[in-house]
């Protein structure tokens, strides 16, 4: 009886360490990587990861860290063991070890890359050819007259504190806006992929669909790969694929009726209500009063 019972114990603790569910409403990964970038200070890092079966490709990516200090005493080189932690709406890692100590030529090279967008507040946007998820043709200076925002996301990334998070927040700007007293009427929302070799017209089709938004001031845009690369890199956004790895940023843009940029967030910390506030401003509109929460 009492060696049933530690056997069991062993079984469900070799299921938790593998990956399944740790809870009924979070999986767990272990992960293999390399240290990519510290902030000192912050909980957390940026590591250049292996690929998670089943789960992402290898990438280059911030992870929330659920123990700060256990990577206070880490730095870009060092190879690390952990446990991804996953939700339907977040993501953050744990049980952080290093297996082995830097070496100046295991820095990944990503890492080392500045990104910086080259438009300036103020600046027109360029006209660039999309084709939305319908497989229309698009220019977006056929929306001048319109307030823009536009996110940048690839719909196979599947941590949720990144391009799903980045679709969630658009989706609430999307229903919440036309029910503001005095909101703007004059805007539109668009999604642009970096990943545009994947994430043909039928694939963003089903990616909306998924998010259960309607068409009418939402669309998803691809296009040329070079040309959609030369777009993104107008806003500082970048996609790399280095030696099988992943590496990419993020970033939203607002655009006022006139095609000049208003306003660049980045990264994913940004609000819906931080973005309805600024397409209300670059629609040159008073700001919306707030619904008041149900």
């Amino acid at each position: 009886m009492h060696m049933k019972y530690f056997v069991a114990a062993g079984l469900l603790a070799m299921i938790i360490s593998t990956g399944c569910h740790r809870q009924p409403n979070s999986t767990v990964y272990p992960v293999e990587g390399t240290v990519a970038r510290t902030y000192p200070g912050e909980a957390r890092i940026q590591i250049a990861h292996e690929r998670i079966a089943g789960y992402m490709d290898a990438m280059t990516m911030d992870f929330e860290v659920k123990e700060p200090a256990a990577v206070a005493d880490l730095q870009p080189g060092d190879r690390v063991r952990f446990d991804l932690v996953v939700t339907r709406e977040r993501g953050w890692i744990e049980n952080v070890r290093r297996i082995m100590r830097a070496d100046a030529r295991s820095v990944p090279t990503l890492a080392k890359v500045p990104w910086a967008p080259p438009l300036k507040v103020g600046e027109v946007i360029p006209d660039a050819a999309f084709t939305n998820e319908l497989g229309q043709a698009v220019k977006l200076s056929e929306y001048r007259g319109q307030a823009l925002a536009i996110t940048f996301i690839f719909t196979r990334c599947p941590f949720p504190d990144y391009c799903p998070r980045m679709s969630r927040q658009m989706a609430r700007v999307n229903e919440t806006l036309p029910f503001i007293p005095n909101a703007p009427t004059n805007w539109h929302l668009f999604t642009v992929t970096f990943d545009p070799e994947y994430d043909q017209p039928s694939v963003l089709q089903e990616y909306r669909r998924n998010l259960h938004v309607d068409q009418d001031r939402w669309h998803f845009l691809t296009g040329a790969p070079e040309q959609i690369k030369s777009f993104c890199a107008s806003f500082g956004v970048y996609f790399v694929r280095d030696r099988g790895s992943v590496d990419h940023n993020l970033m939203t843009a607002v655009i006022d009726p006139q095609g000049r940029l208003q306003r660049l967030f980045p990264g994913n910390k940004w609000k819906a209500d931080d973005l309805i506030d600024e397409l209300a401003s670059a629609a040159g509109l008073p700001e919306p009063k707030r619904l008041v929460a149900r």
